[in-house]
């Protein structure tokens, strides 16, 4: 939203894993016996031949049919709780992530730059971790896109009747904003932060080959609390990142860290799901979904959604009266009766990989409460406290401007400090949480305010890993 305070969004990404389940036939109607208890060898209540009380026909004493001591049906000695149960073998991912590049992007672009190479690594080449029981993917794909769509709304991209004569911020009457296209690597360097990805002894998952890997996290060159790295070209001319089984990227983590930096001159109306949506809707990106593989939507922002449906939000006495960061969702109709339901955003999401849901996971690193005990933070299905927290409340409070004035403003779910200054101030995104609720064990949800994501990262490639085989 347009303030001279602090703006931030980002697409985040969420969580799918496929067990098969053995279906046992009854083999006492099989054999025909009417007798009471069982019909086999044993002296147990079941039909199978085993000594355990379980109906399955392994050795241990769960109910399903491998060998280990766990509740489900994979071979490891986990019970993956946190993990789909309905996802295919896909046999890659595609990543979009978008990128809130309104005012207040500075600081949590560099957070993200450095917790890509965590995501990443994690997919194509996990550092030793005995919890970490997934193949290493042959074939990811990142795009990067920002939150900027100008001022058009509705689902074909309309500005006509925008009622102002002149830009609002950043937002320029006349323009889309950036459209849905996907950004190319737009900064020479980008800052990495020391001590926050984890790497083997080789250091293969460090961001250059003059990294080390110290006390199983990278360190720049020289020492220090971050390093400066330079910026690779993409290959093959197309806006985004990828390594296939064919042909091994060895820079994919350094790209997408490089692309994800879009600075921050975006419009403050932020549209961060739209975006998503309309990215990769685009003919001239249709490509970059392949049906073979999961698609996975990472959002990253402080703000929340304002993705319009209708322009006559433009219209409210809010907006009106210059209200803008706070018209999209107050009064409470504003949102009904003129932005997109979360609902439909999961609707697209799905028909865009031809109906499958369990192809697509969504994950948003945004505002909400940060800390052990947030009930806001974590797989979508486990999200039931979150929207009633009293953080995630839309409470309009006056702020104070770094020019010396005043403008209103949702009460922050959540703040960061660094050096005695806040450095972050997260406004609740209800409307995300909504949408990792629909996604349920798909869908996943951190607080921005968090110092380091790398736990978020971890936890997002851990729910496109579980769906993805070599």
């Amino acid at each position: 939203m347009i303030t001279s305070g602090r703006l931030f969004l980002v697409f985040l990404f969420p969580a799918l894993f496929s067990i098969m389940l053995c279906g046992c036939e009854d083999k006492e109607k099989d054999s025909g016996w009417t007798g009471t208890g069982d019909a086999d060898t044993d002296t147990d209540t079941d039909t199978d031949t085993d000594a355990d009380a379980d109906a399955d026909g392994d050795t241990d004493g769960d109910t399903d049919g491998d060998t280990d001591g766990d509740t489900d049906g994979d071979a490891d000695g986990d019970t993956d709780e946190a993990l789909c149960k309905d996802c295919a073998g896909f046999d890659g991912v595609d990543v979009l992530v978008v990128v809130d590049n309104s005012a207040s992007m500075e600081q949590e672009q560099q957070v993200l730059a450095t917790s890509f190479f965590t995501l990443i690594n994690s997919l194509v080449d996990p550092p030793p971790d005995p919890d970490w029981d997934y193949v290493s993917a042959k074939n990811v794909r990142v795009a990067i896109v920002s939150s900027d769509m100008g001022l058009q709304f509705g689902e074909n991209g309309s500005i006509d009747g925008w009622p102002y004569g002149e830009p609002i911020g950043t937002c320029d009457v006349n323009e889309k904003g950036d459209d849905g296209q996907f950004s190319s690597i737009l900064v020479d360097n980008i800052t990495v932060n020391s001590g926050q990805i984890k790497c083997g002894e080789d250091a293969s998952q460090c961001p250059t080959s003059d990294w080390t890997c110290s006390n199983d996290r990278c360190a720049p060159p020289g020492g220090g609390n971050s390093g400066e790295v330079s910026c690779p070209d993409l290959s093959g001319g197309d806006n985004w990142s990828e390594t296939t089984k064919d042909e091994e990227n060895l820079d994919i983590a350094r790209q997408v860290a490089c692309l994800a930096q879009l600075g921050k001159d975006g419009c403050g109306i932020e549209q961060q799901l739209q975006a998503g949506i309309r990215s990769l809707s685009r003919d001239d990106q249709s490509g970059f979904i392949r049906d073979n593989h999961l698609l996975a939507v990472i959002v990253v922002s402080d703000e929340e959604d304002c993705s319009v449906k209708d322009k006559g939000l433009f219209a409210t006495d809010q907006w009106g009266g210059k209200q803008i960061n706070t018209a999209c969702s107050l009064p409470e109709s504003n949102e009904t009766d003129f932005l997109f339901e979360p609902k439909y955003f999961y609707d697209k999401l799905v028909e865009l990989k031809g109906g499958q849901a369990n192809a697509v996971v969504f994950a948003a690193i945004v505002g909400v409460p940060s800390g052990d005990s947030s009930p806001c933070q974590g797989i979508g299905d486990t999200l039931d406290g979150c929207l009633s927290d009293n953080s995630m409340q839309y409470e309009e409070a006056e702020f104070e401007s770094e020019s010396g004035g005043t403008f209103n403003h949702f009460k922050p779910a959540c703040e960061r400090e660094s050096g005695g200054a806040v450095v972050t101030s997260a406004r609740p995104g209800r409307r995300y949480v909504k949408l990792a609720q629909e996604f349920g064990c798909a869908g996943y949800v951190y607080s921005i305010c968090n110092e380091d994501w790398s736990e978020a990262m971890r936890e997002i490639a851990r729910l496109i890993a579980s769906c993805v085989v070599e």
